[in-house]
């Protein structure tokens, strides 16, 4: 599941050069970094930034880097449905919604599933694995005191 977030989290980023919304009529397009159409700024630099602190806080193994990667996934998610709410806002005529805006909400959800249904890191654990648990800790590890 570490991985399925990690790369869901760096399509979130490729989807943002991509075309979100294209005006037919004139030939102009709008994504997360080039946004002359809409009044929302650029909406590609809060994925960007979600992202990044996603990928930092994903890659710990403490309990409390895990918490603040659900917190930034779930802010992306949040980012990502503004987004199509944007889309939806600037529907006139000859708008069109790209694949790449789906794809961005799509794969927010996968990075915010794939961080809820990794399983937990806890101190002892980590532990275990490197081998640096005395026989004591062991003993209470697995009467689930530690």
């Amino acid at each position: 599941m570490r991985r399925l977030g990690i790369v869901s989290a760096l399509g979130v980023i490729v989807c943002c050069f991509f075309p979100w919304l294209v005006w037919q009529g004139h030939g102009m397009s709008v994504s997360g970094i080039d946004a002359r159409l809409i009044r929302w700024g650029r909406p590609g630099y809060g994925h960007f930034l979600f992202c990044l602190l996603f990928l930092l806080f994903h890659i710990g193994h403490r309990v409390a880097l895990r918490l603040l990667a659900v917190a930034m996934a779930a802010l992306n998610f949040a980012w990502a449905v503004r987004d199509i709410y944007i889309g939806l806002g600037n529907r006139g005529e000859d708008i069109r919604m790209q694949p790449a805006l789906y794809t961005l909400v799509v794969l927010s959800t996968v990075m915010l599933i794939a961080i809820l249904a990794a399983p937990e890191t806890t101190a002892a654990s980590v532990m275990k694995e490197q081998g640096t648990m005395t026989p004591i800790e062991q003993t209470k590890v697995s009467e689930g005191d530690l």
